[in-house]
């Protein structure tokens, strides 16, 4: 029924069961269920009334049962419904509002990931150094900036400047080099040798084709001359 959506339905239905007999999690379970079944005003109703009840708990309870759905989203990302947009909204308030009192103790990983703020994960790293998820998160952000930059060079166009997208591929390496050995690692290591090489190589045409003779061979064709494989994906414009 949903084989398109798969991984995301079978989380649900995987998570209802793990949390219907928990304690503080009850109606998450029954929100989650629902989702599954694909009762989407059933499961909204349900969200709400959760957040009322979580609203209702003495703080600390509150935290606790934030902190632990938060986790559990970030480390089941191929769920993709599984914080409704109320449940949303009421985390990150929480964690706003603990971050402004308790800054040492304060969720600022998580706050990052709710929000996706590159600051809540500094701000984490300052109370945590070997925090993995925040020096994760700025390890793509750095990528993420330099993709941008060359996502044109397939028509000969370097957004912005060369300089710039070298310092933050160093920055992402600085982050990359603090992280401990796992899948995450594993999977930035492709990505910033990956980067790497698409910056040397465009450096490298810049110098031997000249900015003035860029018109009379493109960078891709450089590149099959040179030997260099890349898969340059294909910019679409339209018409306004």
């Amino acid at each position: 029924m949903h084989y398109w959506n798969q991984e995301n339905f079978e989380g649900l239905k995987n998570i209802a069961e793990r949390f219907k007999n928990e304690a503080g999690f009850e109606l998450f379970a029954e929100y989650c269920s629902l989702k599954e079944k694909g009762l989407k005003k059933q499961a909204v109703s349900i969200v709400k009334d959760y957040v009322k009840n979580l609203e209702n708990l003495e703080l600390k309870k509150q935290r606790d049962i934030c902190v632990r759905l938060a986790e559990l989203a970030f480390w089941n990302s191929d769920i993709h419904q599984l914080l409704s947009h109320p449940l949303q909204v009421y985390i990150t308030d929480i964690f706003t509002k603990w971050c402004s009192i308790e800054s040492s103790a304060a969720p600022y990983t998580l706050l990052g990931y709710m929000t996706g703020e590159n600051e809540c994960f500094i701000q984490a790293l300052k109370h945590n150094p070997t925090d993995q998820i925040a020096l994760y998160r700025l390890a793509i952000s750095a990528i993420d900036d330099v993709d941008f930059q060359v996502h044109h060079v397939s028509e000969s166009i370097f957004l912005g400047e060369e300089k710039n997208a070298i310092n933050r591929l160093e920055e992402a390496k600085t982050y990359f080099n603090r992280m401990e050995d796992s899948k995450y690692k594993e999977y930035l290591t492709k990505e910033i040798t990956d980067s790497e090489e698409l910056l040397k190589d465009w450096m490298s045409y810049k110098e031997q084709v000249g900015q003035a003779d860029i018109a009379s061979i493109s960078f891709p064709k450089w590149c099959e001359v040179n030997g260099k494989s890349y898969s340059f994906s294909q910019p679409i414009y339209y018409d306004e």
